[in-house]
């Protein structure tokens, strides 16, 4: 008799896990808060990708799991394949981020920050295989009693429930909830920018653990960027690519006091300066650079996303106005500190001592605290630029602490987590949303219909028939 299976949440986790557990002749019913499946994946670059090798990811995320490193190294290839065996076309494999780390295959369907084709397209693939996807169906209740587990849920004008065998949560994390986002990551939730879906709010987490499951311990970390700090704008997704600061690894970060707080280069791009630069006093922070930095990173072609429309611009910085932001120029560091004390009442005085240390240390390891470990040069070529900026967040990495079979711990082994839902793949350092949600998707989908993980198209195919 074929498993019942509960799947919480219809962006790429939800509905890769909705698809893996039908083809395996599970009776799915997949659950989407919003009104249409998607999630974050809906609105993202569409970039699948993971570390290119177990050393890359354990050499750049240190923190992470490297059980669940080894998994999405091992098995995003493996993925690639299975999404295109369910009619999902990926453009070819190309290297992306810093120094080569990861590699990754471009959605071929919509377009940047569109990507709604794509998960519509893999809604209609788990439609067919038997699955039934429900929008606008917001959870609000998880119980077990015996060998099952019922879910509650409101949509379409009443409360609904079914009883499964097993329940996956893929649900996209908790950055829409202020509560959590304050308890973990921020005392300045309010201040950070929503650059995902507006669903995910920790269900997962609220849901389950009243019930024993155990957190990860990642629950700090999230990917997101800087923007520029833009009073009363209301964002919207088509401004989430102009808006994203992906330079501020190669600029100088200073908090309200004019300090530097970070080593701004660790990041596969800028998402390490966002988590850190969320918890600065206020919540904000500055991104200050001089005109070659501007020349060679901020008005040029974003480095290592490949496939992203990132042609040179003449004055990118000019985006960022745009929004409504106080964005300050001057002829040197001198007027340039006393422009922000003015403006933004940072000290002028430890502005420039900031700077000076900056510009003058030999050894930007040993003379720096925070040290700089890349891309250290003084700034010094005219004119010099400061923008008032705050972290926005695209989801939480920290969530529920998994098997490697994507069980949660604490919960005997018939409740699962995929994508952001499942923690500690990353720590502090990215390493691929999406490419993380497909392959932890997979296993979880596996694993509830009663299966074993998968490892490529053959052995799902063998294992559907």
């Amino acid at each position: 008799m074929s498993r019942r299976v509960i799947v919480v949440g219809g962006g790429m986790a939800g509905l890769v896990t909705a698809i893996a557990a039908a083809e395996r002749g599970a009776q799915v019913t997949a659950l989407e808060a919003g009104p249409a499946v998607g999630g974050s994946m809906a609105i993202s670059g569409g970039l699948v990708w993971s570390p290119a090798t177990l050393e890359d990811a354990r050499r750049w995320i240190p923190r992470g799991d490297e059980r669940l490193q080894r998994i999405v190294v091992d098995e995003i290839a493996p993925g690639w394949e299975w999404l295109e065996s369910h009619g999902l076309p990926l453009h070819p494999k190309a290297t992306c981020m810093k120094h080569g780390f990861g590699h990754g295959r471009l959605m071929a369907m919509g377009d940047v920050g569109a990507r709604q084709p794509f998960a519509d397209t893999m809604a209609a693939s788990a439609r067919e295989l038997g699955a039934e996807v429900v929008v606008s169906a917001r959870v609000t209740g998880v119980s077990r009693d015996g060998e099952h587990w019922t879910v509650t849920w409101t949509g379409d004008g009443g409360e609904h429930g079914a009883e499964a065998e097993a329940v996956v949560f893929a649900a996209g994390g908790f950055h829409n909830s202020k509560e959590l986002v304050s308890r973990f990551i921020t005392t300045y939730p309010e201040e950070l920018v929503i650059r995902g879906n507006r669903q995910s709010d920790g269900v997962a987490i609220r849901s389950l653990t009243p019930l024993g499951a155990e957190l990860s311990r990642d629950m700090h970390s999230f990917y997101g960027h800087t923007f520029p700090w833009a009073k009363g704008h209301e964002w919207d997704t088509k401004d989430f690519l102009p808006a994203t600061m992906f330079y501020t690894d190669y600029c100088v970060l200073l908090n309200q006091l004019g300090l530097r707080f970070k080593d701004e280069s660790v990041g596969v791009v800028d998402e390490h300066s966002a988590q850190v630069g969320s918890r600065q006093p206020g919540g904000r922070y500055y991104t200050v650079f001089d005109e070659r930095i501007r020349r060679d990173y901020v008005d040029a072609d974003l480095v290592g996303i490949p496939g992203l429309p990132t042609t040179a611009t003449a004055y990118r910085i000019g985006k960022l106005e745009q929004f409504g932001t106080k964005i300050l120029k001057a002829d040197d560091i001198d007027s340039l500190a006393a422009a922000m004390e003015r403006e933004f009442d940072v000290p002028a005085v430890n502005i420039l001592d900031s700077i000076k240390t900056f510009n003058e240390a030999s050894d930007p390891i040993r003379d720096l605290e925070p040290p700089r470990r890349e891309s250290h040069t003084p700034l010094v070529e005219a004119p010099f630029w400061a923008i008032p900026s705050v972290a926005a967040i695209t989801y939480t990495m920290g969530g529920l602490r998994v098997n490697e079979d994507m069980s949660v711990r604490g919960l005997g082994g018939t409740v699962f987590a995929a994508g952001a839902d499942a923690g500690n793949v990353y720590e502090d350092v990215y390493g691929g949303g999406l490419g993380w949600g497909l392959v932890s998707g997979r296993r979880a989908g596996a694993a509830a219909a009663g299966e074993p993980a998968p490892v490529g198209v053959a052995a799902a195919g063998a294992a559907a028939a």
